[in-house]
């Protein structure tokens, strides 16, 4: 026991030093070590007893799992969508919205020997940073970094779809079977077409195409083995963005919502890609704390924390 609470506080200690150095904009360990140094007596009153050297932090970050630091972020991102509870980004809808993105994080390969090639070139490396973003909250809700080269739709066997809920995706999650899963665990999903969709028009719905929406159809995919595997009737939406002046394509299982409410609910997908800028060009810190993909993954995540403090 004694030795499981002296393991337990020296990571207490590695916790403390790390939101330190989060929160203080730290650019380093040494100089973390060093601010810590200079308050000498105060770090009792922040639960630190002595200042953490910098090969003991480096050790730390390096061999200890990181999985501590996502379970807490997770725990504090639970504790804030209490508190924004009653906040609505689309108020035409009452359910919850998830944005599922990713993005990758650029790191060099000879610094960094964690981070994987994301072409066979060679010339260019780093991690992706997977999020599910609750789009009304405005607050991540999953997060998880995983090597480069790994394809973004092996994601969404990892969640578990709340029934009622919205999901929007990019066309690069374009998999009718998983999306199929989405449907039959009650939740809806919005995706961007991919081009050259094969399908059948069985309905076309009257639109008003002063909103925007061109076209509004029911179908059915007929390639053999889209259709095995997609949901029996999909709802198809052509969008035209005035103020862009694009056309959109957008799938879905939801036929209660109007269509322009549909479009407008991708259009919040954007929400997501906002909060990956924040996460690359706001950091507190230019710099990570390591160069392993253990030190990685506790830096990413302790940027989420941040993310989470300052909402």
């Amino acid at each position: 026991m004694a030795t499981i609470a002296c393991t337990i506080l020296r990571a207490g200690v590695q916790f403390l030093a790390m939101a330190f150095a989060q929160l203080t904009c730290r650019d380093g360990l040494r100089d973390v070590h060093a601010c810590l140094l200079s308050l000498g007596p105060a770090l009792y009153h922040i639960g630190m007893r002595s200042d953490a050297p910098k090969s003991t932090l480096a050790d730390a970050n390096e061999h200890r799992p990181w999985e501590i630091h996502r379970d807490l972020a997770m725990a504090l991102i639970a504790r804030a969508r209490v508190l924004y509870r009653n906040e609505r980004l689309l108020q035409e809808i009452d359910a919850t919205v998830y944005a599922l993105n990713a993005t990758t994080i650029k790191m060099c390969l000879e610094l960094f020997p964690g981070a994987t090639a994301q072409n066979p070139l060679k010339t260019s490396a780093g991690v992706k940073l997977h999020t599910l973003f609750d789009v009304q909250q405005n607050l991540p809700v999953f997060a998880r970094v995983s090597v480069a080269n790994l394809y973004e739709v092996h994601i969404l066997d990892e969640l578990l779809y709340q029934p009622g809920a919205s999901y929007v995706f990019d066309r690069g999650y374009t998999d009718f079977r998983r999306l199929k899963l989405i449907d039959a665990s009650g939740a809806y999903f919005v995706i961007r077409a991919r081009r050259g969709l094969c399908f059948n028009r069985l309905v076309s719905h009257p639109v008003d195409k002063a909103h925007g929406v061109l076209v509004d159809q029911t179908i059915r995919l007929v390639i053999g083995r889209s259709l095995t595997g997609c949901p029996d009737h999909l709802r198809r939406i052509k969008f035209l963005d005035r103020e862009k002046h694009r056309r959109f394509i957008y799938l879905t299982n939801n036929s209660l919502l109007d269509a322009v409410v549909i479009a407008e609910l991708y259009r919040s997908r954007w929400k997501i890609e906002l909060f990956f800028k924040w996460v690359k060009q706001h950091p507190r810190n230019k710099a990570f704390y390591g160069t392993t993909l253990n030190a990685v993954n506790l830096h990413d995540f302790l940027r989420i924390r941040t993310r989470n403090f300052n909402s």
